[in-house]
């Protein structure tokens, strides 16, 4: 399995947008995409029959690194995000440069575990007072939650 650097940043509701922004580009140094990639859908979870599994996976990625797009989900592991973040994980392309950064975006009170997320051995820098914080930790089935941007 690939590995996969995960950081999270807890934001209040009335953050302003510069700030996330400034966060992505000066603090953890991406550059600015030359296209944004939304997907949305459902929660409820399907399948996909293989061949159209393997033409959203092969798009999708091929897409994202040959226009340096950031994709945006709405950071659940249901529906059709559990898709978009299988093809991220199963990702094996070499001859594509460059990285897929795929941002979730989920109101906290549907993150599971989300208190394992707080609390003990949790190295956190606060950024402004209007960002939370971002958070160094371990997840609860023990891989590895690195501080950097997010990349497969």
């Amino acid at each position: 399995m690939n590995r996969i650097e995960i950081i999270y940043v807890r934001l209040s509701f009335d953050t302003k947008p510069e700030l996330l922004l400034q966060l992505l580009t000066r603090e953890w140094q991406l550059e600015l995409p030359k296209l944004l990639i939304t997907v949305h859908g459902g929660k409820a979870n399907f399948e996909l029959q293989p061949k159209l599994k393997a033409v959203l996976r092969q798009g999708l990625v091929k897409a994202a690194k040959t226009t340096g797009a950031w994709i945006f989900t709405a950071g659940t592991n249901t529906g059709v995000m559990r898709h978009v973040g299988e093809a991220l994980v199963n990702e094996r392309t070499p001859r594509l440069r460059g990285r897929v950064l795929a941002i979730g975006i989920a109101p906290w009170g549907i993150i599971d575990n989300r208190t394992d997320l707080i609390g003990k051995n949790i190295h956190s820098w606060n950024i402004s007072n209007v960002l939370s914080s971002i958070r160094k930790t371990k997840s609860s089935n023990g891989d590895q939650m690195i501080l950097k941007p997010p990349s497969v």
